[in-house]
């Protein structure tokens, strides 16, 4: 069978990257020119003349497709005035201008990285989100003495880690998210002093190091990987930054530290679809800033506890500590405990309140728990308003609501169900990770 040209050549562009096949050296700095000589213009400063090498290079000698014709403007001496190139006064400088930055987001260029981008040596920000960029990243990058913020997600990069980048001293945002990079995510990344790393829907394996705890950020995203291991309990160490913690659909298995209640500032904590087993800690009761809680898809055991009671939806710490209280509506602790167990032989129980105001939470609750599970507690007369379609879809599937629940109170009438719990669904919700 004959291949049509367009399909044939539409799956070489797809997988092949010149980076790695033209043999082409990505630690020496050497300029390859299909453009005017820099010698044949007049520059402002030597640092503009290094930019211009720098992208000119990049434009014909690294960029192989570029469907929205982003770097038509790149040409002439004017490297300012270059579609998504920025200039700046150098900081320590002000009489010098200087490229600070480069953004071609969303420009679907294809090509790689050369060496030669390390003639931008003050370039504080790069951001290449949403290209087809491809192969492994030069080791020359390791001269952006100044660089603040990586963005290189939703590539085709390739490899193990980028070790590079554990030499960026100025850097304090690290994006690799939606590549293909692969192996061990390096301790010492969490040494660096980052304020967010991004390393989610990648293929890297190892289990998350240890040296977790010393890291200042204060956004940790690393799901969709394949890493396996515990969750260290090093992880109380980030008391004092850590806002966002989102670690969903990466093997990991062991159970949830005790430790992760130490953290006082986090507003996220997503541990779901992982084969975590045990307690859920009790110590989350500690999480004073909690917004989202999701350790749902798991293989846990235990009670959600809250104030004096087992509450299956409770008031934030933040909330009860208001006089007069918060509305519920303001307050209310998003948690999600769905499919704490992994298999229909094992049962889970929750007890407690059934809050109203529960259909609030539609957008962030997720998959059901199992049709054998039980439910404990009081149903309020709220949840007459809009909540029944939810707690039929999400609820009654989740704790076998309709057919098998035992509660403490009668169900209000305004309360109607209708459904089975034995065709339980859901799923994940949308989401950027």
């Amino acid at each position: 069978m004959a291949w049509p040209l367009g399909l044939l050549l539409l799956l070489l562009s797809s997988s092949f990257c010149p980076a790695l096949s033209a043999g082409k050296s990505t630690t020496a700095v050497e300029p390859l020119f299909a453009a005017k000589h820099p010698s044949q213009y007049r520059f402002p400063n030597p640092r503009l003349r290094r930019a211009y090498i720098a992208l000119q290079t990049w434009k014909t000698a690294a960029i192989f497709s570029d469907p929205q014709n982003f770097t038509a403007s790149w040409f002439g001496p004017n490297v300012c005035s270059y579609a998504g190139v920025f200039c700046a006064p150098k900081p320590t400088d002000s009489s010098l201008t200087v490229v600070a930055g480069v953004d071609l987001n969303g420009a679907d260029i294809a090509g790689f990285l050369p060496p030669e981008l390390a003639l931008l040596s003050d370039l504080a920000l790069l951001h290449l989100n949403s290209n087809r960029f491809c192969g492994d990243l030069p080791q020359t990058l390791n001269r952006l003495a100044f660089l603040y913020e990586l963005d290189l997600s939703n590539n085709r990069f390739t490899g193990e880690f980028p070790t590079v980048v554990l030499s960026l001293k100025s850097l304090r945002y690290l994006d690799l998210r939606f590549n293909e990079f692969e192996g061990p995510i390096p301790e010492a990344l969490f040494d660096l002093p980052l304020d967010a790393i991004f390393l989610n829907s990648n293929r890297f394996r190892g289990g998350i190091p240890s040296s977790l705890g010393s890291s200042p950020v204060s956004v940790v995203v690393l799901a969709n990987n394949d890493l396996g291991g515990c969750l260290p309990f090093t992880v109380g160490k980030m008391e004092k930054t850590l806002n966002e913690m989102i670690l969903l659909n990466d093997n990991l298995t062991g159970c949830i530290p005790p430790e992760v209640g130490r953290l006082r500032k986090i507003t996220v904590f997503d541990v779901s679809f992982n084969k975590l087993q045990g307690r859920i800690p009790g110590s989350l009761t500690d999480l004073e800033s909690i917004e989202q809680l999701d350790v749902g898809r798991n293989q846990l055991t235990g009670k959600a506890k809250c104030g004096g009671g087992y509450d299956l939806l409770c008031p934030t710490p933040a909330m009860r500590k208001q006089s007069p209280p918060l509305p519920l509506e303001q307050g209310l602790l998003r948690i999600a405990i769905s499919a704490t167990a992994a298999s229909t032989s094992t049962s889970t129980s929750v007890f407690g309140v059934i809050a109203s105001k529960l259909f609030l939470l539609s957008t962030i609750l997720t998959a059901p728990i199992l049709p054998a599970a039980t439910v404990e507690g009081l149903v309020t007369s709220d949840l007459r308003r809009a909540a029944s379609t939810f707690i039929v879809t999400h609820w009654c599937f989740a704790f076998g609501i309709a057919s098998s629940s035992v509660f403490d109170s009668r169900v209000p009438a305004s309360a109607t169900f209708s459904g089975h719990n034995n065709s339980a669904g859901g799923g994940k919700t949308s989401s950027p990770i």
